[in-house]
Order: C-alpha cells, then sequence, then structure tokens
C-alpha cells in the first residue's frame, strides 16, 4: 500500500519548507533537475508530486557534499 502522506504537491511542499524554499524556488529546481532533485519527483496526470521522504535525503546529501559550511 503507498503512503501517501509521504507525497506533497509543490505547493504542500513550499509551505512545508517556508522560507527556505517557495513554490516558484521548487518548481524551477525541477525544471532545471539542479543537483538531481527530479529523483524525488513523481509525475501523473497532470500532477506533480514529490516523495518528501527521497526529498529530505536529497536536500541533507546537498548539506554534506557542500561542507556542511555555515
Amino acid at each position: 500500500m503507498v503512503d501517501v502522506s509521504n507525497y506533497k504537491t509543490i505547493k504542500e511542499l513550499a509551505t512545508c519548507y517556508e522560507p527556505l524554499f517557495t513554490e516558484s524556488s521548487i518548481r524551477q529546481m525541477i525544471h532545471k533537475n539542479t543537483n538531481g532533485i527530479n529523483k524525488c519527483v513523481f509525475k501523473i496526470g497532470g500532477k506533480v508530486l514529490i516523495n518528501l521522504s527521497k526529498f529530505e535525503q536529497w536536500f541533507n546529501s546537498r548539506e554534506i557534499s557542500n561542507g556542511g559550511d555555515e
């Protein structure tokens, strides 16, 4: 069975991660496949859904690969 609570629309994801990401910035990252973000994206029909678990892994890997600089 699919855990539907693990998938978010772009709008829902932007709300969850406000103020880090806006809807526009997420759409742009998906369009450009920034740092391989599309591995988190599931498209069905006209909907774009983001797997929250994979997104968090992707986000954490970016922090690690950037050396965790603050």
